[in-house]
């Protein structure tokens, strides 16, 4: 998605979170049991600022866009920044983060120190940190424009929190991708880099 925005004339920075990345692609320092949706709105918030001084950044054109989790991420930094963010876009956001913490475990107290999540160990301010957070609250608070890309047959984020977020976002369109899961085929995927570069076209 990245090549295809830069390709498009598009200056776009892309970055690791801390700890965010169980795997050997993963160039982030930290530790995933030091990990959570919060610690990466503060790493998000950290490489806006360390954008600031970049001759490439318009400040007055900021787009975010995350997907699954870091779409999460990006859209509590655009409701606690919404006069900074110009756009928010998001590929398969994970919203149903929240109601999985709770499918989990009966109370915060029950939460171990680790835990096995889809074969990745986190820590337990992972579950602790969102626990009491309301997600939709929170976004209702971003007012700019919102694009939404989730596919029909995603199992691991039904595709119904796509849709309740875009009803709670003030201004979100949200397209449903055919066929597609949890991470979008190429097809999918130019599909919806196609979108969104028209629809930064007509908001920048």
């Amino acid at each position: 998605m990245q090549e295809n925005l830069a390709t498009s004339g598009f200056a776009v920075y892309a970055f690791d979170f801390a700890g965010g990345s169980g795997y050997d692609s993963g160039k982030s320092e930290g530790e995933m049991t030091d990990m959570s949706v919060l610690t990466e709105v503060q790493n998000l918030k950290d490489a806006l600022v360390a954008l600031e001084n970049q001759e490439f950044f318009d400040k007055d054109n900021l787009y975010l866009l995350g997907g699954s989790q870091g779409a999460v991420v990006s859209s509590i930094v655009a409701a606690e920044n919404p006069e900074a963010v110009k756009g928010l876009i998001l590929l398969y956001p994970a919203f149903s983060l929240f109601d999985d913490a709770h499918n989990r475990f009966e109370s915060a107290e029950a939460i171990p120190e680790t835990y096995n999540l889809m074969g990745l160990t986190v820590g337990s301010r992972y579950f602790t940190d969102i626990w009491d957070y309301n997600i939709y609250d929170k976004i209702s608070q971003y007012d700019g424009d919102v694009r939404i890309f989730h596919g029909t047959d995603d199992d691991l984020v039904p595709i119904f929190y796509a849709e309740r977020a875009s009803e709670v976002f003030p201004h979100a369109v949200l397209t449903k991708l055919k066929g597609e899961g949890h991470g979008f085929s190429n097809s999918a995927q130019e599909e919806a880099a196609e979108n969104i570069v028209n629809f930064i076209k007509e908001t920048e």
